[in-house]
């Protein structure tokens, strides 16, 4: 499974692979797996395991490019330290 999602799967919009995968804990026949994306279409992580015959059954983000999310709840906003707002324009070339 974790070559598949490395090499690419095709989905019905393309093909989409992951960047990393790691998996973090297995019990009862389920298993928590990290996953790095460098994409964000729509529901790609659920579609994308799926596909490979695991389907999602919780899902948490714990970061957006550079940026931590960390314990911050749902609905909640922070501001971005220094650190961040440069590591993201880093990121997007500015």
């Amino acid at each position: 499974a974790r070559r598949a999602l490395l090499a690419g799967v095709e989905l019905d919009d393309g093909t989409a692979a992951a960047d990393a995968v790691r998996t973090l804990s297995t019990s009862s026949g389920r298993s928590l797996v990290e996953l790095v994306i460098h994409e964000g279409r729509n529901r790609i992580v659920r579609r994308l395991l799926a596909q490979i015959g695991h389907p999602v059954q919780h899902l948490t983000r714990t970061a957006i490019g550079p940026v931590r999310i960390g314990n911050l709840r749902r609905g909640t906003l922070r501001e971005l330290s220094a650190d961040e707002v440069g590591s993201l324009l880093d990121s997007a070339g500015l």
